[in-house]
Parts: C-alpha cells; sequence; structure tokens
C-alpha cells in the first residue's frame, strides 16, 4: 500500500483518565509535532551541531533561538548537513576563492605549450 500524497498520521501518546486509579480507560491525545525551523547560522539543539541551512523540528517554543534559527513551513523537507558534507563545501568554497584569485589575467601568466616552442 503505497502512503505517497497523504498526509503522514499524527502521532498518538496514550494517557491514563485518572492515574490514581489502576485499569482506568485510556485515553489518546495526540502528540506534538514541534516547530520546523532553519539554522541560519551554526548551532547546537538536542546534542547536534546544526549547520546553517539545515532544516529540523524543535519540541517546544522555549527551545526556539531568534539568534541563529528562523521558522519555516511546515511542509519544508528537513535536511542535515553532516560533517563531511559541511568538509566538501568549505573546501570547494577555499577552491573557489583560490582559483579567482590565481586565474591569469592575461596569456603572460599562463604555461607554454608545443606551439609556443616551434
Amino acid at each position: 500500500m503505497s502512503t505517497k500524497g497523504k498526509p503522514p498520521t499524527p502521532i498518538s501518546r496514550p494517557t491514563s483518565a485518572r492515574k490514581d486509579v489502576p485499569g482506568a480507560p485510556r485515553v489518546t491525545q495526540p502528540a506534538t509535532r514541534g516547530i520546523k525551523v532553519r539554522a541560519t547560522r551554526t548551532g547546537y539543539y538536542d546534542e547536534k551541531r546544526r549547520r546553517e541551512g539545515d532544516v529540523f523540528l524543535i519540541r517546544e517554543e522555549a527551545a526556539f533561538a531568534k539568534s541563529w534559527m528562523e521558522r519555516v513551513d511546515p511542509t519544508t523537507p528537513e535536511h542535515t548537513t553532516s560533517a563531511p558534507e559541511a568538509l566538501a563545501r568549505q573546501l570547494a568554497s577555499q577552491r573557489g576563492e583560490a582559483q579567482s584569485v590565481d586565474t591569469p589575467t592575461d596569456d603572460t601568466d599562463r604555461a607554454l605549450t608545443d606551439e609556443d616552442v616551434l
């Protein structure tokens, strides 16, 4: 059975109607899904490093940090940047900066070829 295109089923947590009475009827209450946010710079939440651009859920409003988070649409897909991805992004950025600095501006800086020697 395919679940594509269907909204996710809310998670329910059973709770006892009366905790002091054994065998009391159990009532289910929908669990809160959280607030979806994007990291605007590096920060830490839920014992994980969140890098700029990561989209993740926070459990409660009190966990929202305006200094490095912004709210996003709940339908935004979650994404966490792994350490290898972050390193690759950093290296690519450094290579791009180095290439722009070292790129020759005229033919005097280019390497000699066989055609130049003849």
